[in-house]
């Protein structure tokens, strides 16, 4: 490999789309990627030397959590909440990794995450919508709407008029023939 082919850590390290948090074990920011500038909106030199639970405003208790659980396994899991630089909540689906030197002892925690805020968003209207239609319809909502289909499907399946427009054409009076009239 040429030396212009090459990579540095660095580069890589920016190449990688989650968001890549590296904090010594006392808290502090000592790596930041371009992904974590996007989710979060601070720039590599405002993060670095910052302690990570207050320039993000994480809840101390899931944090103080997750980073014992991560320094008695190895590894941590789960979604957070942290505030961005200007000020918007975001929910972080993130895993922790506690790295360690040469000697085996602790020496960072590595943080990948990806912000999963708009999946949750969109989950909770979905649920709003649920939640609104329940409260429309008797019972849970199924059996009307499946009624409704069933009978779409029986009255109007051989002809393509009515399946366009559903049962109304069953309830249209007759029209009169020439031979009728």
């Amino acid at each position: 490999m040429t030396d212009e082919a090459a990579l540095n850590g660095n580069e890589i390290f920016d190449l990688v789309q989650e968001s890549i948090v590296i904090r010594d074990l006392d808290g502090r920011i000592t790596g930041w990627n371009v992904a974590s500038e996007r989710v979060y909106g601070w720039t590599r030199d405002q993060a670095i030397g910052q302690v990570a639970r207050e320039l993000l405003q994480c809840a101390g208790g899931l944090i103080a959590g997750a980073d014992a659980a991560v320094r008695e396994t190895g590894s941590w899991e789960g979604s957070i909440v942290r505030v961005t630089a200007a000020g918007n909540k975001v929910q972080i689906r993130t895993t922790w990794h506690l790295r360690r030197d040469n000697r085996g002892d602790a020496c960072d925690i590595v943080e990948t995450g990806i912000d999963i805020t708009p999946q949750r968003r969109a989950e909770e209207g979905a649920a709003a919508c649920r939640a609104s239609l329940h409260q429309c319809l008797p019972g849970d909502g199924r059996v009307v709407l499946g009624a409704r289909l069933l009978s779409r499907q029986r009255h109007g399946a051989a002809d393509p008029a009515q399946r366009r427009h559903g049962s109304r054409r069953l309830f249209r009076p007759p029209i009169p023939t020439s031979s009728a009239r």
